[in-house]
């Protein structure tokens, strides 16, 4: 009896034994194919096209919603990334050489995987980031400035009305017309606009003369908010 017994008691741990196999086995399993669904939806996501303009934000963040909108309002295709999750952007700061001066708040945006653009304040200067960052993809050839068809010159559209149909807001107009960045816009650079937009040379004259406070030959950003803010 004693015998039978301890080879029930044996068949039983053998039992035991092939059936926490089995679920380790079964267990094994279920994580490679986990691992291999994982590693099949990082290649999908690895063959989707890239947009060439990338935004680190946060999905509650006033700044990054002012951005993204700014983008989409401008036609610019963008990828959106988790500010906090993905820090694929301190790479893209590395290899365009800049070193923040302080801390980083969100939106980042990076262009072409080594361009960067953020938010960064200067003392005593007021800069709308959007605006800017609109600027900054013209100038990169992201943005296509609204084209106006006109086989004749538009003898009776003033400045006036170019800038608010064309622009959001003046930060936004007074960088498009500074063309060399300096903060001042020339009458040289006024007779650029009037030509693309196929309006009279005189309005870069009426324009320099109601505008230029200071009398010296350019149109500064307050004095031109003073003009075409009213």
């Amino acid at each position: 009896l004693e015998a039978g017994s301890s080879d029930k008691s044996a068949r039983i741990r053998q039992l035991e034994a092939e059936a926490d196999e089995g679920a380790k086995a079964a267990a094994r399993i279920r994580e490679l194919e986990a691992q291999a669904q994982q590693a099949a939806r990082a290649a999908a996501e690895a063959e989707k096209p890239r947009a060439a303009v990338a935004v680190y934000g946060r999905a509650n963040c006033p700044k990054t919603a002012a951005v993204t909108s700014q983008l989409t309002k401008s036609k610019v295709a963008f990828d959106f990334f988790d500010f906090d999750r993905d820090k694929s952007y301190m790479q893209a700061l590395q290899a365009s050489g800049l070193s923040p001066s302080g801390r980083i708040d969100p939106p980042i945006v990076v262009v072409n995987g080594n361009k960067v653009f953020w938010d960064e304040p200067q003392e005593g200067i007021a800069v709308h980031f959007p605006s800017q960052l609109i600027n900054e993809l013209r100038k990169l050839g992201f943005v296509q400035e609204q084209q106006v068809w006109a086989p004749y010159l538009l003898k009776d559209v003033t400045m006036d009305v170019e800038i608010k149909e064309r622009f959001y807001n003046m930060q936004e107009a007074f960088l498009a017309m500074d063309y060399n960045q300096n903060g001042k816009v020339s009458k040289k650079e006024l007779i650029m606009k009037c030509e693309e937009w196929n309006i009279p040379r005189s309005e870069a004259d009426r324009v320099i003369g109601e505008a230029d406070w200071d009398k010296d030959g350019c149109i500064d950003f307050r004095e031109f908010c003073r003009r075409f803010g009213r």
